[in-house]
This record gives structure tokens, sequence and C-alpha cells, in this order.
């Protein structure tokens, strides 16, 4: 099961990946964050386990905020869509972590949401 769900975040991230790179067509390089351009693995601080408690990930810093373009050439960090609304951090927030051993990188994500909603039952 963990090596499912590993495959599928993999799979995800670099369907997102490729998703940026030709959003409406734009030059990829328009999409580069002016503040967090390139993420750099650190060695694991300590073994890593794969649980929901992340005490293994102590004194790794977690890539939050990070701000993009939207469609009419301004910075933001969260996209409304579809009637939705964005009230801050603490409504919805997202952050990761990526560490590496000589035997794999991982990978934390960790997501804040006030309100989840998913009335059509989808991921």
């Amino acid at each position: 099961m963990k090596k499912q769900f590993t495959i599928l975040l993999i799979l995800s991230m670099m369907l997102a990946v490729v998703h940026i790179t030709s959003y409406a067509g734009n030059d990829p390089s328009t999409f580069r964050s002016t503040t967090h351009d390139v993420y750099e693995a650190i060695p694991a601080p300590n073994d890593i386990v794969i649980d929901v408690k992340g005490s293994d990930w102590a004194g790794v810093e977690a890539f939050s905020g990070v701000e993009f373009p939207i469609e009419d050439g301004s910075m933001t960090v969260f996209e409304e869509w579809d009637g939705g609304t964005w009230s801050g951090p603490d409504d919805h927030t997202t952050s990761f972590m990526i560490v590496w051993s000589p035997d794999a990188i991982y990978l934390r994500v960790v997501v804040t949401d006030g309100d989840h909603q998913n009335a059509s039952a989808s991921g």
C-alpha cells in the first residue's frame, strides 16, 4: 500500500509540473518563482518513517506560501476557483519538505484546510 501511494504521489507531482509548464500555452519561464526557484533536498536528519507524525522531520525547512502567477499576471499563493474563496493561511495552506537518504528521496506534504469540501466525492 505504501508503494502504491508513493507511486501515485510521484505521478501526481509529475502531472502538476507538466500542467504548470504548459499552462495556457505561455512561456514556462514566466512560472518560475522569484523566491523559491530551487528546492534542494538535504540529507535526512533521522531515519524517515512513513507516518503522519512527522517528528522525524525536525529541523527540515518547510516550503510554504510559494507565490505563482495567475492568468491576469498577478502573483498569488492560492488561486480561488469556481466560486470558492480563500480567507488566508488558516483557511488553506500547503507546504512541503524534501530530504534524501542513500536509499530514497522523501517528500512530506502538509495541508491545512479549515473546511474541506468534497461534495463530488472525487480526488
